[in-house]
């Protein structure tokens, strides 16, 4: 009797619908340059290095909530690590037009080391480029201004939605079936 149940409950467990997912990604490297004050007045401008990954909720949606994780590496002086979260249009993270807003927390160990607050604002332009204004602030006096330019390749590859006339895209559709 019970061997039937088990049986019976593993059925019906594996009896399910054809499943379908879909989530926005990022995976940015750009570079550019970064400009920062120190307490004290100490300013310096030197040549940045940013990357990025980072997943959100689907591109479906008119805007795309997720998570971010990035460094800025300051050419000649050290990196900062942020977590971030970021809102996204549609257009962003299918790899056309688009917007995003990147809110979080940096933390910086080099130099006069510090933890502040970040804001980026992206515009993703077709075929994966883009445009990012960042600015940051930690402790009275200390503050942080970058501007890169870049590709983000999930944008280019596998969420790309423009120039397949050009690049065929040849992602597959994530179902069940083709599991």
């Amino acid at each position: 009797m019970l061997g039937a149940g088990l049986t019976a409950l593993a059925a019906t467990l594996s009896i399910s619908p054809a499943a379908q997912a879909d989530v926005s990604s990022w995976a940015y490297a750009g570079g550019g340059a970064s400009t920062f004050e120190r307490h004290g007045g100490a300013r310096g401008t030197q040549g940045l290095v940013q990357l990025e990954t980072g997943i959100g909720l689907s591109p479906e949606y008119p805007v795309a909530v997720g998570a971010l994780f990035r460094s800025m590496t300051h050419l000649g002086e050290g990196t900062d690590w942020a977590l971030m979260a970021r809102a996204a249009t549609s257009g962003f993270s299918n790899g056309d037009l688009g917007l995003a807003l990147d809110v979080g927390a940096y933390q910086r160990w080099w130099g006069q080391t510090s933890t502040g607050l970040l804001a980026t604002l992206s515009g993703g332009l077709p075929w994966g480029v883009n445009v990012s204004a960042t600015g940051g602030y930690a402790r009275p006096g200390e503050y942080m201004v970058g501007l890169t330019i870049g590709i983000d390749w999930a944008r280019l590859t596998s969420h790309r939605s423009t120039g397949g006339q050009w690049l065929p895209n040849y992602r597959l559709p994530v179902r069940a079936d083709n599991l």
